[in-house]
């Protein structure tokens, strides 16, 4: 099961979504009023820590315990799902996130690959967590 949680806008999520092939989506939802975004704020979100409170919910409705959660991200806005994932992946890292990661990647993201894939080798039950920021 792959989940994009992002606080970018869900359309632009949409299109993750489509060409990484992810199954579900955490994002804001701006209101928008004749094809223009007229108001972007927390109401837009399901509160403060968002990515937590929605991760937790997919993943209770799919019966996948936290055990298994491996994190991707890249900001300090992804410090909570990091302290819930089993391992966590800092890729790219901004605002000393790489301090809460079990792995860090400055570069070459396709390093994350080769992470991923023993994570889940060695446990059957892992389920990968992507998460991708546009800043």
């Amino acid at each position: 099961v792959s989940i994009i949680a992002s606080g970018s806008l869900m359309s632009l999520l949409e299109v993750y979504k489509e060409k990484l092939g992810a199954d579900y989506l955490i994002g804001s939802k701006p209101i928008i009023e004749n094809d223009r975004i007229v108001s972007i704020s927390e109401k837009e979100y399901s509160g403060d820590d968002f990515k937590v409170r929605d991760l937790k919910a997919i993943l209770s409705q799919l019966n996948i315990p936290l055990e298994s959660l491996v994190a991707v991200g890249d900001s300090p806005a992804d410090k909570g799902i990091f302290s819930l994932a089993v391992k966590s992946i800092a890729i790219n890292p901004k605002g000393d996130i790489e301090k809460h990661a079990d792995y860090v990647i400055e570069s070459d993201l396709s390093r994350a690959i080769p992470i991923l894939r023993g994570l889940m080798d060695n446990n059957e039950t892992t389920r990968e967590i992507r998460e991708f920021k546009n800043h």
